[in-house]
């Protein structure tokens, strides 16, 4: 029997009219979704459409995210990622904070219950007793790190760490509160194609020390073209192949564009810091896939200053206007609450 349509008898959601949006629909996006099953999706802080996502790295390291739920350690904190490509990529410049004796091969254990994320921003404090805290600009981040007081409180650069792997790694002191380098990465899903990511990272206290293990005279290793598949070919599943002809490689503009040169070559690099009087270490980064001097303008132009805080509520507020477009209505539970559009919001003007 059809419903009765007689006056009055008006169903409670009509009733009660349109229902009242978010006004913070990025309060309830829930970055952990997609983090694990092959998803390859990752959790840490990126704007919409912006050219660094900062965020951890476990051993299992899947494609593309760098990032595997059901791991219990983080072996770096990479400045790029991209979400579920299929392939290695990204995960450019992995820096660790460690605590004692320097070791460019160290991770860090965690705890879920100790980790959280939002559109923007993540947090983790690991079992090291180092709490790390990532937002981003578009061609910048900024962390927030504090430490147990200590004489070796350690930032560790794992430069050749990129996904696909990494070489002609660059590492330079440029003062006591200022490093950059430069790692090429790149051989997509086998292709020919490389990049080259510069960086320039500055702290609000001095170092007390920093080095740089030696680059081997050949570099490190970057994964080596696949074989090709013909154009029709059937692909195992899960494991993408490139079909027809490698495209021709693409010699680097940096040498013919003035770039700054690093003074070291090295395969990682480390910063060292007192923290006995104070435990905090705020980092501000910018990068480049230019040069240098294009990383340096980058950071300073969209980081001037140094508050962290400030600098979040940016990042929540552009994923708040991109998202706002959709009207959310009540927030569902958290179990269920859509991912991050990722897929649609990379990436970027290569500066």
């Amino acid at each position: 029997m059809p419903p009765s349509r007689a006056r009055g008898n008006v169903t409670p959601a009509l009733a009660a009219g349109k229902p009242a949006l978010v006004s913070s629909p990025a309060t309830v996006v829930n970055p952990f979704i997609g983090t694990s099953n092959q998803a390859d999706d990752f959790p840490g802080a990126d704007v919409p459409f912006g050219m660094v996502q900062w965020s951890p790295d476990t051993p299992s390291r899947p494609d593309g995210g760098g990032y595997e739920y059901k791991d219990s350690s983080i072996t770096g904190f990479s400045l790029t990622h991209l979400a579920g490509p299929g392939c290695g990529a990204g995960g450019d410049v992995p820096v660790l904070p460690t605590v004692g004796a320097v070791n460019t091969g160290a991770t860090d254990a965690f705890s879920h219950s100790n980790e959280s994320a939002s559109a923007g921003s993540y947090k983790v404090a690991l079992n090291n007793q180092v709490t790390t805290e990532l937002t981003t600009t578009t061609r910048s981040g900024m962390a927030r790190f504090t430490l147990p007081s200590s004489t070796q409180a350690n930032l560790i650069f794992k430069l050749p760490g990129s996904q696909s792997g990494a070489s002609a790694t660059q590492f330079t002191r440029v003062s006591s509160t200022e490093v950059s380098g430069q790692a090429t990465s790149g051989h997509f899903c086998g292709a020919g194609n490389t990049y080259t990511v510069y960086f320039d990272m500055v702290f609000d206290q001095p170092f007390t020390a920093q080095g740089a293990a030696a680059a081997k005279t050949a570099g490190t290793p970057v994964a080596k073209p696949a074989k090709h598949l013909s154009k029709n070919a059937a692909e195992t599943p899960n494991k993408p192949r490139l079909h027809g002809k490698t495209p021709p490689a693409t010699a680097s503009k940096s040498a013919s564009a003035g770039a700054v040169t690093p003074d070291a070559a090295a395969s990682s690099g480390y910063v060292t810091f007192n923290t006995t009087a104070n435990p905090v270490v705020q980092a501000k980064v910018g990068i480049s896939y230019v040069s240098t001097a294009n990383a340096v303008a980058n950071r300073a132009a969209e980081k001037p200053g140094w508050n962290f805080d400030a600098t979040r509520s940016a990042a929540q507020s552009g994923w708040n206007t991109l998202l706002g477009r959709w009207g959310s209505p009540a927030a569902p539970p958290r179990s269920s609450r859509a991912s991050t559009p990722r897929s649609t919001t990379r990436c970027c003007t290569r500066t």
